[in-house]
């Protein structure tokens, strides 16, 4: 569950003056920074969006979903059959242009 602090700043602010401020600023801008110094939406929608824009950039980014690949394939290969370790043999060959 995620608690909403106090920020003043924050409670001050519209949802969408809070939405610009982080599109232009990010989550580590000092409006966001609470009497502790930790980052405070104040909103419970505007920290869902904020999470939800995350996980979409992980989604999309290419590299992510390769070593989410990567991962599930060696798992695979230690607790299923070592046939899956075969992806990862066939990957160095193809990285290494050596090996090729």
């Amino acid at each position: 569950m995620v608690k909403v602090d106090d920020n003043e700043q924050v409670q001050k602010l519209s949802l969408e003056d809070l939405r610009t401020q982080l599109d232009l600023k990010g989550p580590y801008d000092d409006i966001f920074k609470n009497k502790e110094g930790k980052i405070s939406f104040g909103n419970i929608l505007l920290h869902m969006e904020y999470l939800w824009r995350s996980c979409k950039f992980l989604i999309g980014n290419g590299e992510f979903i390769y070593l989410i690949y990567y991962t599930t394939i060696a798992y695979m290969g230690y607790f299923y059959s070592f046939l899956y370790y075969g992806f990862h043999l066939f990957d160095i060959i193809v990285s290494f242009l050596l090996l090729s």
